[in-house]
């Protein structure tokens, strides 16, 4: 059985460039609507980037870091995991 993994994150935006920080979450999207239910499980251990810095997820699926960054931010997608859609 094939798992589907979301990316769902914000840029929480403030004055200084500095301060940007990335927030999210990674977790199985077991009925497909592109939203996180109750009942659906964060990934741990998840590679997520920016192209220049990198952080894990924690164990409910949850990362954060200061943006810096090209404007991109992607996930590594685990083994045994697919992506419905883009994965950055």
């Amino acid at each position: 059985m094939k798992k589907t993994c979301y990316l769902i994150f914000s840029f929480l935006l403030s004055l200084s460039a500095d301060a940007q920080m990335i927030t999210g979450q990674v977790f199985v999207d077991t009925n497909g609507n592109g939203l996180k239910d109750k009942n659906e499980a964060g990934v741990s251990g998840v590679v997520v980037s920016d192209q220049v810095s990198t952080v894990e997820t924690d164990g409910d699926g949850v990362y954060q870091f200061k943006a810096r960054g090209y404007g991109f931010v992607f996930i590594s997608v685990p083994g045994g995991y697919k992506t419905t859609k883009s994965n950055w």
